[in-house]
């Protein structure tokens, strides 16, 4: 429902208020991780950046040494000589995967406002919900995650749900588009297909960014030399990362806009914006860190599951909320999704219980071979 929340004031503040997604990005970004900040501020949570420290020793004819030599290992960035007269430094160091999961989420959130300030936001759910297709990919490439042949057929049952569905609402999309432009001219019609190819490419544009993101979040995750900090504590430094990406270009593109919003608009008017920008970006934040919580805890396709349910259910409200339609193949499409997240999650259950198969394996001739050497030699 908080997704829901976000969605809606999002597609309000694009289409209504006519806000740009640069602006509406770096916003919900800056409103996300003041949000997050003060609420860790407030329960005594706030953890540190998640930095590694890196020894740098100079000798004196100032030659590097190796840092696994016997010097004195110095913390907190201090400096001090050991016995050789070398100085010890410990310099923070900042994880990649680390910047990279914010720099994602930030890319991820800036096609999403691309493609809610150019469609239905139903249009645009069904198509996000597609994600599993790019994370299985990017998952399975970089194997962060491993498929068996059940949860393989759930999946395809899954994502065919996905694409009956989203061929369903980009039907009813085209359907909507001709019968508001039956008296307008080819080309407005040709512009309108152009804006749906466009808002479709779009959307693939951030399931990829979030599936590298997801990526990035799992290898963070599983780096034992770095501070982990928990999912809130992740989420505020994700949006802080996107937020300073992105609030020089916010200002230089639309310094304009800003200026006439702040210098020429009516009090209440500005009052009525700030609200609901505050309501949009902390709805935002409370479904990400779910989300990000989720995703710690869970494999990524299996996340890429609960997404595309998730989506599905959104989808389903849009249709309510701006008065889109939901055909035959809509319906049997989300049927179909929750059919296939349903055999997957069963699938991992089962396979959570299983043994290892390392564990079950009988011992080779070799290996009782090699053990009767060493009891021999001993």
């Amino acid at each position: 429902l908080v997704s829901v929340l976000a969605i809606v004031t999002t597609k309000i503040l694009a289409t209504t208020w006519q806000v740009p997604p640069l602006i509406l990005t770096a916003q919900q970004l800056i409103v996300g991780s003041t949000f997050l900040r003060l609420g860790l501020d407030m329960t005594n949570t706030l953890q540190p950046w998640p930095t590694t420290k890196r020894t740098v020793v100079f000798t004196p004819d100032h030659h590097s040494k190796d840092n696994n030599t016997d010097m004195a290992i110095v913390s907190n960035g201090v400096s001090s000589p050991d016995e050789n007269h070398a100085l010890v430094q410990s310099e923070p160091s900042y994880n990649r995967e680390f910047i990279l999961t914010g720099l994602f989420n930030m890319l991820d959130n800036l096609a999403s406002n691309s493609a809610f300030h150019a469609s239905a936001a139903s249009f645009v759910e069904t198509i996000k919900a597609s994600e599993p297709i790019t994370t299985s990919m990017v998952a399975l490439l970089w194997q962060v995650d491993t498929l068996r042949p059940k949860e393989g057929v759930a999946l395809f049952v899954l994502i065919t749900g996905v694409l009956l569905s989203t061929y369903d609402n980009a039907e009813s999309h085209d359907e909507d588009s001709s019968t508001e432009a039956a008296n307008a001219v080819e080309a407005v019609e040709k512009e309108s297909a152009y804006i749906a190819v466009r808002t479709a490419l779009t959307i693939m544009t951030a399931n990829i960014c979030f599936a590298f993101r997801a990526l990035c979040q799992k290898k963070y995750r599983a780096n034992s030399e770095l501070l982990q900090i928990t999912d809130f504590n992740l989420l505020c430094r994700m949006q802080q990362i996107g937020a300073a990406t992105l609030l020089l270009p916010s200002l230089l593109a639309h310094f304009t806009v800003l200026m006439d919003a702040i210098l020429t608009q009516p009090t209440a008017l500005q009052l009525e914006y700030i609200g609901l920008a505050v309501l949009n970006g902390t709805s935002f934040a409370i479904y990400n860190g779910a989300s990000c919580y989720v995703l710690s805890n869970v494999s990524v396709l299996h996340h890429s599951g609960l997404n595309c349910l998730r989506r599905m259910f959104v989808t389903v409200l849009s249709c309510f909320v701006f008065g889109n339609v939901l055909g035959i193949n809509g319906i049997a499409g989300i049927i179909l999704c929750f059919a296939g997240f349903s055999a997957f999650t069963h699938s991992r259950a089962v396979r959570k219980l299983q043994p290892p198969t390392s564990s079950l394996s009988a011992p080779t001739s070799g290996s009782i071979a090699n053990g009767a050497a060493k009891d021999t030699q001993v």
